[in-house]
């Protein structure tokens, strides 16, 4: 709520930046002369460079209170930018002799009255001095005339001179002195003094001659017009130039310069008296300096030493040469400054202002200074990347703390349209690229709100002022253009306004601040528009938030602005583009409240087009544009910077700005934040950050730890080290053991198989075997087995028979038991057959056939691409969503409409689920994801796609898997980027079991991830979202699997029926071929058995002739073998070598 203010006196300390004013910027062969009457020291012109001139601004050095004065130019006719000039003082006009121009030296003489600030080209009389630069010069008073000398310099036909020309202020008519006696060489940047009617002349002759030359002291006798050189002894100073020389008493002093031929700077100092021609050197106490052309003005027994140059750079400090005690003191610190401009942009980021182009007169800027307000110094940055053109009058602001953005601004060709972004921790550019391009403007104002960048108004190429706004998606990189519309008496046409978004009343209000339209007239209200659910809005509706027609002291245009939430401070502004404001005052944003002026017309400090920053309490306001008391001019922008603080009555209405806490607006200590002005207390960094910004303004100001730290506190200026043996990866909130996950993962449906229930474990024949076995033994060993199993003979026919004998059929035992081990095994076979008809009369083929000969439509119930984020640092999810992801997470699908939802697995897995149901993917799919909040970034991601396959319950997946371990993780602008092939897949079946079509994908491996943009430490956040990108091929083929039976029914009947025919023959032959065998053996043993027989026989003959006496042996032997025996006997009797078949 804004209380009624009451009219205040002007009790506001307005203070100047530095408090010795803004200097110049640093130069180099500057010119300057002395005024006792000011005390003043004044200057005129420098450069940085030969041949880049620099000024023509006459400022004033106040020797009293040591402060700067940038002196106004009140006439058209101004002399051109030059270095080098000759200079002198007559009453209140100071002369500018020559100096270096764009075209050479010059010739030209001007003056300049200090009292009117009025600069004026004199006609040269008498001798015209050539065109000189760089001269030697002095001011002098001489036969009760006062003159001026100008001696050496530059000219356009040598690059040395040494020509002398006096000239008398009153008459100001020039003389060309004679050149008599003794003349010195050419030479440039020497000094003159005037003593005792005579010029004294020392410095280095150009084209480097004799040292005897170099170190001589030449001294012109103005009465007897002819050069001499005084003849000296002692410590002669080393030879120089571009230095500094001061008559005291009688004594000259020589001090700094530079000996260009050796390249030797000088910072000692040296005297010579003039009376006896003795050289001394001075020991100068306190600081120590090298400088050259340097401008410097003497006043009693000191020297002021302002500007000038060294090895090491530029300069604008001034150092004080206090002969009297021999000492050197600093009186302005050096002080970087950038060049005064106006229409510029000034934004705060944490405890620095950026300063970014602007304009003056004829020159437009790109140059990006920083102001440190802790520091209280300029320095400028040159920063990396694509940066925009120089330009002015453009439109910018701060987005997520740290960096720059600004749009449109024109030069003196032209308008532009593009958004550029400045990172201040990267120190670069970079151009924001969007989807469509959007017209030139200029004068427009620029907001930021969340994740997007709102634009509105400006002037369009027609000169008009609009109501456009244009919203920058900063996450998406897309932009859209707002139409608006306005209640009947609220016209948002508007530019050089500013504008910024407030929360109020449940509503989020875009606010436009005071400017001016079309015809240059201020407005007169302030107006809002609603913007909540900005990015579905198709247009905006303003309405008037406040009518200030009737307070005159606010409607200005070009005002400066402090926003104070319910409140906003209105510094200086411009109106019809004639007048300019001193004014500061309060402007309520309630309508109950009348705005009111915190100053009156005693301040006389103007301000048009200028930056105004807040920081604390205090009001930071930098250059502006040029004024002549309150009427604005073109030429000479104000170079000066102020602060305003309040006093402790009006305290309460600056309040405390973002960065900044409490009653004393402290600025946030690291490891906090405040993104709201007027913070009672910081908000603290998250854990797993670390907040290495005092003063920070965003979340986004808060770095994560680095890899192989951790913090499990909020509010942390630093990270603790990882436990020896754990895993840390980058924002860890504690240490944990690392996992390994393979690279890649494929799941494929399995070729068919039918794996039937066996119990005999695949040896059911071996039944068979064991019966027939346990038939045959038993039949062996008892006679009615054998009758009850011959009875079953089925083979009778296939026994054989005698020859000449009737066929009779016999039943055998054998043939019983072939029977019976037949009938098991038909049993077994027909058994299998059945089952394996029911069970596994399947069999599966594959095959790939071209898309374009099958006409179908492939719609499967689940396609799912399945995204896991390890160690994501985000929140993820937002219940307040329906699909339970964060706003900030955006997909992008060439095609299919994903249901996407997001869920939180373990403390720091973010897994992002895009579900198709009854889908169909009719060609090459493009999914891109990208995630955009604070800690949108992973040390590992896992992409999955599945689908439903066309082999019914089963599914087809491929997973890829990348990560980072060496203290980078994934963000950035490349997306990683995942390829997958996608071959569409067609089931058939005959058998009733599965359904008889089914359509499904079959997901297979493409090439490997390309990694995308990676970052560490700092270079995180500078970065604000992660993408990742899903590309899916579909290939021109068909995968056709098809499932049909083996054997019909009839088939199975025919097949089992002549199987078992065969079995049987089979079985016959068997038989066969056993009872042949069986009478093979029958006929041996026969056989056997006769010759043992007629073996006995012969052994009785034997023992009743003369063999009795072997009886006994033979007896024990017979009991052995038979052949045992025949060997015996053959071995005693060899006469009675007769074979087998011969007894036999």
């Amino acid at each position: 709520m804004f209380y009624v203010i009451l009219q205040l006196a002007l009790s506001l300390e307005i203070s100047p930046i530095p408090s010795s004013l803004s200097p110049p910027t640093v130069r180099r062969s500057l010119s300057a002369v002395y005024s006792p009457t000011h005390n003043s020291a004044f200057f005129y012109g420098g450069c940085k460079f030969s041949a880049d001139t620099y000024s023509n601004i006459m400022w004033e050095f106040k020797l009293t209170s040591n402060t700067w004065k940038h002196l106004d130019m009140r006439t058209s006719l101004l002399p051109e930018y030059r270095y080098g000039a000759s200079m002198g003082l007559y009453k209140d006009l100071i002369y500018a002799y020559g100096g270096a121009t764009h075209l050479g030296p010059s010739a030209e003489l001007w003056t300049y009255n200090i009292t009117n600030d009025i600069w004026e080209e004199i006609k040269p009389l008498g001798d015209r001095p050539i065109e000189l630069s760089m001269s030697g010069f002095c001011s002098f008073e001489w036969e009760n005339q006062s003159w001026f000398a100008v001696f050496g310099g530059n000219s356009m036909y040598s690059s040395g001179s040494n020509e002398l020309y006096i000239m008398n202020f009153e008459t100001q008519i020039w003389r060309r002195m004679p050149k008599q006696g003794n003349i010195p060489a050419e030479r440039v940047g020497s000094g003159i003094v005037f003593y005792n009617e005579a010029l004294y002349m020392w410095g280095t002759s150009e084209k480097n001659r004799s040292l005897e030359e170099n170190q001589r002291l030449y001294k012109y006798d103005l009465k007897g017009e002819k050069w001499s050189f005084l003849e000296t002894y002692g410590e002669v100073a080393e030879i120089r130039n571009h230095h500094g020389i001061a008559l005291i008493e009688n004594y000259l002093y020589v001090f700094l310069g530079i000996d260009h031929y050796k390249n030797k700077e000088s910072s000692s100092t040296y005297r010579v008296n003039l009376n006896d021609g003795k050289w001394e050197k001075v020991m100068m106490t306190g600081d120590v300096i090298t400088r050259n052309k340097f401008g410097y003005v003497q006043s009693g027994k000191s020297v002021w030493v302002i500007c000038g140059t060294n090895s090491k750079g530029l300069y604008n400090s001034i150092y004080k040469y206090d002969f009297s005690i021999n000492t050197v003191t600093t009186v302005i610190k050096n002080y970087k400054m950038p060049k005064r401009r106006h229409s510029y942009s000034f934004n705060k980021i944490g405890t620095n202002i950026v300063m970014f182009g602007g304009y003056d007169y004829d020159l437009v800027f790109s140059d990006l200074f920083i102001w440190d307000l802790q520091k209280q110094i300029w320095y400028d940055r040159i920063p990396g990347g694509s940066a925009p053109s120089p330009r002015f009058h453009h439109c910018s602001t701060v987005y997520q703390g740290l960096n720059l953005i600004i749009f449109g601004g024109e030069d003196s060709k032209g308008s532009f349209s593009e958004f550029y972004l400045y990172n201040f921790d990267r120190n670069a550019w970079s151009i924001i690229k969007t989807d469509i391009s959007v017209s030139k403007k200029t004068f427009c104002c620029m907001s930021t709100y969340k994740n997007f960048v709102i634009v509105h108004g400006g002037k369009t190429t027609q000169s008009s002022a609009s109501d456009e706004v244009l919203v920058l998606n900063m996450n998406t990189r897309t932009l859209k253009i707002l139409p608006s519309y306005s209640a009947k008496d609220a016209d948002a046409k508007l530019m050089n306004h500013k504008c910024w978004v407030r929360e109020k009343d449940d509503d989020i209000w875009f606010i436009l601040s005071l400017g001016e339209r079309s015809d240059l007239s201020p407005s007169s209200s302030i107006y809002k528009a609603s913007i909540k659910d900005l990015w579905e809005k198709k247009s905006l509706y303003w309405t008037i938030l406040k009518d200030t027609s009737n307070s005159t002291i606010v409607n200005w245009a070009s005002s400066g602005y402090a926003l104070m939430n319910d409140w906003l401070i209105q510094i200086g502004g411009s109106r019809l583009v004639l007048y300019a404001s001193s004014l500061i005052n309060i402007i309520p944003l309630s309508e109950n409240s009348n705005p009111q002026t915190l100053s009156d017309e005693s301040n006389d400090i103007f301000w048009h087009k200028h930056g105004v920053e807040h920081f604390g309490r205090d009001l930071i306001i930098a250059y502006s544009g040029a004024t002549s008391g309150d009427l604005i001019k073109k030429e000479f922008v104000i170079s000066q910077m102020y602060k305003i603080s309040p006093n402790d009555n009006e305290k309460k209405y600056f309040l405390c700005s973002t960065g900044t806490y409490g009653e004393d607006c402290l600025p946030c200590p690291f490891g906090t934040y405040s993104d709201i002005i007027g913070a009672e207390v910081c908000k603290k960094c998250p854990a797993g950050t670390m907040g290495t910004y005092i003063a920070a303004t965003s979340l986004y100001m808060c770095l994560p730890c680095p890899f192989g730290s951790f913090t499990a506190n909020e509010g942390s200026a630093f990270c603790q080290n990882c436990v020896s043996g754990f895993f840390c990866p980058v924002g860890s909130t504690e240490y944990s053991l690392s996992f390994n996950t393979p690279s890649i993962e494929i799941i494929r449906p399995e070729a068919y198989s039918k794996i039937l229930s066996d119990p005999f474990k695949g040896k059911v024949y071996y039944i068979v075997y064991f019966f027939s076995i346990t038939i045959l033994i038993s039949s062996w060993c008892w006679v009615w087995v054998r009758r009850k199993i011959r009875r079953v003979d089925y083979f009778s026919e296939k026994h054989p028979t005698n020859e000449n004998e009737p066929i009779i059929k016999l039943k055998t035992t054998i043939g019983g038991i072939v029977t019976i081990s037949f009938t098991l095994f038909a049993i077994i076979y027909v058994t299998e057959l059945l089952n394996m008809y029911f069970n596994d009369n399947i069999i599966e083929e594959k095959s790939l056939v071209p898309f374009v000969t099958l006409n179908e439509n492939f719609i499967v119930s689940v396609f799912k691409i399945t995204i896991e984020l390890f160690y994501y640092r985000g929140s993820c999810i937002d219940q307040n969503n329906q699909d339970n992801c964060i706003f900030d997470l955006y997909t992008e699908s060439s095609g299919v409409k994903w249901i996407r939802s997001c869920k939180k697995v373990k403390p720091s897995t973010c897994v992002i689920e895009l579900s198709c149901f009854n889908c169909e993917i009719l060609g090459n799919e493009n999914i891109i994801n990208k995630i955009c909040e604070f800690g949108s970034f992973a040390s590992g991601i896992r992409v999955t796609v599945s689908s439903d396959s066309s082999i019914p319950e089963s599914i087809s997946s491929v997973s890829y898997y990348i990560n980072h371990n060496d203290g980078k993780v994934f963000r950035g602008t490349d997306s990683s980027i995942f390829f997958y092939g996608i071959t569409r897949s067609l089931f058939l079946s005959e058998p009733s079991e599965w359904p008889s079509i089914q359509k499904g994908y079959h997901i297979a491996p493409e090439s490997s991830p390309i990694i995308g943009s990676s970052y560490e430490g700092k270079e995180i956040n500078l970065e604000t979202c992660l993408q990742f990108q899903v590309n899916l091929e579909m290939t021109n083929s068909i995968l056709v699997i098809k499932r049909k039976f083996i054997l019909s029914f009839v088939m199975l009947v025919s097949t089992g029926i002549g199987s078992i025919f065969g079995f049987l023959e089979l079985f016959g032959i068997a038989m066969i071929l056993f009872e042949k065998i069986e009478d093979y053996v029958y006929k041996k043993i026969s056989i056997r058995k006769s010759l043992v027989m007629i073996t006995k026989n012969r052994v009785r003959i034997l023992f009743s002739f003369d063999y009795a006496k072997l009886s006994t042996r033979v007896r024990k032997s017979w009991t052995s073998t038979f052949e045992g025996y025949f060997n015996m006997m053959l071995k005693k009797n060899p006469q009675d070598n007769l074979s087998i078949e011969e007894i036999s």
